[in-house]
């Protein structure tokens, strides 16, 4: 969280995503030691949770925020400053190949999203335990990310931001494949 922290205080125009989730028994107290601590460190910069429509870059900056923050448990629902789970979809692609991924992408993109809540479009690829153990002496960044990454930005580059397209987008290894200009130019198809 300091390292987030410092990014946020040194690049006052950028804006951070979290979502918190896949909770493995932790307990009551620290849900709340570690919301204690997270609302302690970014007072305000969270945005609270309101209509998704109109959280822009321009809204988020206009009100000095900087972090949205999802808490997909329901100890959250006592702090107004955190986004719930509900609020963001993220369907998981669930596959080992790219061809897969790629139509579970487009089949996904092509259904459209509920325009009332984030929706994260995942260009992640997921090892099985039998790959895993016959990869064992490479890196997932030699073999799935860097299969996925080059197509991944392909089918970015084909598709539209905003309501009805692209909201956020994420992938492993954002330094390959220009991944992070091609995302920055998918929002100037918001106003072509």
């Amino acid at each position: 969280m300091e390292e987030i922290a410092l990014f946020l205080d040194d690049h006052d125009s950028e804006v951070v995503i979290l979502d918190f989730n896949h909770f493995y028994d932790v307990s009551k107290e620290s849900h709340l030691c570690l919301i204690d601590k997270i609302l302690k460190r970014f007072p305000s910069k969270l945005c609270p949770p309101t209509d998704v429509n109109r959280v822009t870059l321009k809204f988020m900056s206009k009100h000095g925020f900087q972090l949205i923050l999802f808490y997909q448990s329901c100890i959250a629902c006592g702090h107004p400053q955190l986004w719930p789970g509900c609020r963001i979809s993220s369907p998981w692609p669930n596959s080992l190949q790219v061809q897969d991924l790629l139509e579970k992408l487009e089949e996904n993109y092509e259904e459209g999203r509920d325009i009332s809540s984030f929706y994260v479009t995942q260009g992640v690829l997921t090892p099985t335990v039998g790959y895993v153990v016959r990869h064992a002496y490479t890196t997932l960044k030699d073999t799935l990310v860097r299969a996925a990454a080059k197509p991944f930005v392909e089918w970015l580059k084909s598709k539209t931001a905003g309501r009805e397209g692209i909201n956020v987008c994420i992938m492993d290894c954002v330094e390959l494949e220009n991944y992070i200009t091609n995302v920055i130019q998918l929002n100037y198809s918001l106003i072509e």
